[in-house]
């Protein structure tokens, strides 16, 4: 394909002789354009093009696993794939023994980290480079390396072991989502996004202050419409179970105060089955 340089390089004059010293940044040509010392002339020409700035980052990843007592200890051998901007695996690897692996990322960009351990609910966690590298224009040395932290902590997958959802409240005698209550079951479904083959039973519990039957029938309204939201959001209806327990499932007997009571109204999942 032939192309025009430009004026410093094509004029309307004989340009003849193209010689490289050094393709194609470095060399030489002849020509016979004004303003030469003769009447064909040598001219040297170089690219000064200043090399662009390259700036490389680097993710250190550290996966952990949460205790039933709340601390946290490192998961060694955990499975965590790398997905680009446009949701394609760009890279994985497993964790080291200290529960450690490194990636290399693009800057000004997003990215998911998807990290799976047999045992454990897998978790997805978005991670950005928007921001956090600094500008090329500012740099002076030809390559800068920027080295960025993340955490990702699993928990073990068990049937029929309980786990409360924090922060999900009711306005009094009522079963409506408050905007408040769809943050948290937010985070449920992705759960489940994550974790395509669990089935849960999603369980809504009362304190003791009414009647069985007010409280067992309040209870199954408020599952049944936390799975309508959740099903709402993409997951498959089939995966859920809405159970309501009343008052039958205290976690503190003979309450006192309010937030005595406030800890027996929770709503709570659990894995009932595991597709193959």
């Amino acid at each position: 394909m032939v192309k025009n340089l430009g004026e410093n390089m094509n004029s309307s004059a004989d340009d003849f002789a193209l010689f490289f010293t050094k393709y194609p940044t470095e060399g030489f040509f002849s020509s016979d354009r004004e303003g030469g010392k003769g009447d064909d002339d040598i001219y040297i020409f170089r690219d000064n093009t200043p090399t662009p700035k390259v700036i490389n980052v680097r993710l250190n990843v550290a996966t952990k696993e949460r205790l039933p007592d709340g601390t946290e200890q490192v998961l060694p051998n955990t499975r965590v794939v790398l997905y680009g901007p446009d949701n394609k695996m760009e890279d994985g690897d497993f964790s080291s023994e200290r529960g450690t692996l490194r990636f290399t990322l693009t800057p000004g960009a997003d990215f998911t980290l998807m990290a799976s351990k047999g045992g454990y609910f897998s978790k997805s966690v978005p991670f950005s480079t928007v921001g956090k590298t600094p500008d090329p224009a500012t740099l002076v040395q030809d390559v800068t390396t920027i080295t960025l932290d993340t955490l990702i902590v699993l928990e073990k997958l068990e049937l029929d072991r309980a786990i409360v959802l924090e922060n999900i409240y009711y306005d009094l005698d009522r079963a409506e989502i408050r905007p408040d209550a769809a943050e948290e079951l937010d985070k449920l479904v992705q759960i489940l996004k994550d974790n395509p083959a669990i089935r849960i039973e999603l369980s809504s519990h009362t304190d003791d202050r009414a009647s069985d039957t007010y409280n067992d029938d309040l209870s199954q309204r408020r599952a049944e419409s936390a799975v309508a939201y959740i099903a709402s959001q993409g997951i498959e209806r089939e995966r859920l179970v809405a159970k309501g327990y009343g008052k039958r499932q205290l976690l503190i007997q003979n309450a006192r105060t309010e937030e005595e009571h406030q800890v027996n109204r929770r709503t709570e999942f659990k894995v009932i089955a595991i597709q193959e």
